[in-house]
């Protein structure tokens, strides 16, 4: 039996990840209250509890999709555990990360993408020979 549903909480852990890594869609961005402090949280389309953000989750979204949050509706964010150091501990954590590239890593790849064909370059001559000036 999966218990995880007995395990409660309002907002996103790492037991309620099916998987070590999925893709999920933002559906909302809001303010919540997160034990005595108002946090950023974000609710997924696939899952019926918020995720509240930190600077590290809050970072790559902002750098891959933009500043604001609006944006981020219905783009595919992979959502995966991972481990992070909390008061001395190692603890097992979630991360945030665009699930392909996006406008901004496309603007690093190369606008040229090269062919697959060889270019086809014209036979290369042989230089003439021309006499030495003291020969002629």
């Amino acid at each position: 039996m999966d218990i995880s549903s007995f395990l409660g909480g309002n907002f996103l852990g790492v037991v309620d990840l099916p998987t070590a890594s999925v893709v999920w869609h933002p559906q909302e961005v809001k303010v919540e209250t997160v034990g005595a402090e108002q946090k950023l949280t974000i609710h997924f389309q696939e899952h019926a509890k918020s995720l509240p953000l930190n600077k590290t989750n809050l970072r790559p979204m902002a750098e891959a999709f933009s500043k604001d949050s609006t944006q981020w509706i219905n783009q595919g964010v992979e959502v995966y555990k991972t481990k992070t150091d909390f008061q001395g501990q190692i603890v097992d954590c979630i991360r945030l990360r665009p699930s392909q590239p996006t406008h901004q890593s496309a603007a690093l790849q190369p606008a040229h993408q090269p062919s697959a064909q060889p270019p086809v370059h014209p036979p290369v001559q042989p230089p003439q020979q021309q006499p030495a000036p003291w020969e002629a």
